[in-house]
């Protein structure tokens, strides 16, 4: 996970393969973001013998701290295999 801040937004950017972005949620939680979601299985693997699986499967949640400041808008989106969350500033 990267945080990154310019002059009008955060952005976090998520490692999240397999996951679609429409899947997971962003909200802010006092002075953090709370991203959670669910990674699934494809139906493939439903009858496959799995020899290695590295992906963690299942619900996640993870609590990033932020920079102080106040936050208008979140949107979240994906980007080169990475989910991507943008934090407006208010003014």
């Amino acid at each position: 996970m990267d945080v990154l801040e310019t002059e009008h937004e955060v952005l976090i950017f998520v490692a999240l393969p397999g996951v679609d972005a429409r899947d997971v949620k962003a909200q802010l939680d006092g002075a953090a973001l709370l991203v959670s979601g669910r990674r699934v299985l494809p139906p493939q693997l439903g009858r496959a013998a799995i020899h290695r699986l590295e992906l963690p499967q299942g619900r996640f949640e993870r609590r990033v701290p932020l920079p102080p400041g106040r936050y208008s808008a979140i949107h979240v989106g994906s980007e080169q295999g990475c989910l991507v969350i943008s934090l407006e500033k208010a003014p």
